[in-house]
C-alpha cells in the first residue's frame, strides 16, 4: 500500500464546505469505496482547495475514482507522501492499518474454517455412503424393522386369540355364565332408571309453567283441606259456646277414683259455685 495525498481544487465555492467534499465524506462513512482504496483522513476547507490522505494499491486507480465520483467543478491531483519524513500521522496510520489487518486475517480464518468444515462434511458423507453400499447397513436395518413389525403383529394377534379363547371357556362354566347374565341385567336396569329420571327432568324443564301451576294447585288444596284422591269434606262441627259472664256453669261430673287409689273424694256438686265479676266474696272472713 502507498500513502497518497490528494488535492481537490474547487472552481466555484458556493458554501462553507464544497459539495464535492461533502460527497467524498459520505462515501467514506458509508464504506462505499473499492477494497484497494483506504481513505485515512479528509481535510475540507471553506476555500478553493481541500485535501485527503489515502492508502492505495495504485495511484492511477485513486485518481480515476476521484474524477468519476466527485463534482465536475473539482480538479483532483494526487501525490505520493514520503511517509518516513511525515509527522503527526504515523500513530494513527499504524492503528488503522493494524485493525484492518486483524479484521482481514479474521475473515480469512473464518472462511478457511468454513471451507474445511464443508470439505470434512462432504468427505464424511461420502464415507458413510461407501460403507452403506459395502455393508448394506440401510438394507439390513430396513429388514430388521420389517421383521420386528411382523413379530409384533403376530404377538398381538396371538394375544387377542388367547383372550377370546379364555373368555369362551369361562362362559362355558354355568356359574360364570349366570354371574355375567346377572351383571348384564343389573346394568340394563340401571340404564333404564337413569333414562327415566332424565326424561322426567326433561319434561319439567320443557314446561316449567305447567309444573309450577300444578304445585300451586296442590298447595291450595292442602291449605283448604282438600287433597287429591280424598273423600268429600266432613261437615263442619259447630263451635262450642262459651258461658256468659255471670252465668252458672254446669257442675263437673264427679271423678271416679281408681280402685285402690287413695285420692280424696271430690267436692259435692251442690257446694260448687262460679264467681262472677262484681260479686263480693261470700266466704266468711
Amino acid at each position: 500500500m502507498v500513502l497518497v495525498l490528494a488535492i481537490h481544487s474547487v472552481s466555484a465555492v458556493t458554501a462553507k464546505v464544497p459539495f464535492s467534499m461533502i460527497a467524498l465524506i459520505d462515501y467514506v462513512r458509508q464504506k462505499d469505496l473499492p477494497s484497494e482504496l483506504k481513505c485515512r483522513q479528509v481535510f475540507p476547507t471553506s476555500g478553493g482547495r481541500s485535501s485527503s490522505l489515502w492508502d492505495v494499491a495504485s495511484i492511477p486507480l485513486l485518481l480515476e475514482w476521484l474524477d468519476e465520483h466527485m463534482d465536475e467543478s473539482t480538479t483532483n491531483e494526487v501525490f505520493e507522501v514520503q511517509e518516513a519524513f511525515a509527522y503527526g500521522v504515523s500513530a494513527e496510520l499504524t492503528r488503522l492499518r493494524t485493525a484492518e489487518k486483524v479484521s482481514a486475517n479474521t475473515r480469512a480464518t473464518a472462511a478457511a474454517v468454513q471451507e474445511r468444515t464443508k470439505s470434512a462434511a462432504a468427505v464424511a458423507q461420502q464415507q458413510m455412503s461407501d460403507l452403506d453400499a459395502k455393508y448394506r447397513v440401510s438394507e439390513q436395518a430396513s429388514a430388521v424393522m420389517r421383521v420386528t413389525s411382523q413379530a409384533a403383529s403376530r404377538t398381538a394377534t396371538a394375544l387377542g386369540n388367547s383372550m377370546r379363547f379364555v373368555s369362551a371357556k369361562a362362559m362355558e362354566n354355568e356359574r360364570v355364565s349366570a354371574a355375567a347374565s346377572s351383571v348384564n341385567k343389573l346394568l340394563s336396569l340401571r340404564v333404564k332408571a337413569t333414562s327415566s329420571s332424565e326424561d322426567g327432568s326433561s319434561a319439567y324443564s320443557a314446561n316449567p309453567s305447567a309444573t309450577a301451576a300444578a304445585h300451586g294447585a296442590d298447595g291450595a288444596g292442602r291449605s283448604s283441606g282438600a287433597f287429591p284422591g280424598a273423600s268429600a269434606a266432613a261437615p263442619a262441627q259447630p263451635a262450642a259456646k262459651m258461658p256468659a259472664i255471670g252465668a252458672q256453669s254446669p257442675a263437673p261430673a264427679a271423678a271416679v277414683p281408681a280402685s285402690g287409689a287413695g285420692s280424696p273424694a271430690p267436692m259435692p256438686a251442690s257446694s260448687a259455685k262460679i264467681f262472677t265479676l262484681g260479686e263480693e266474696d261470700e266466704h266468711p272472713k
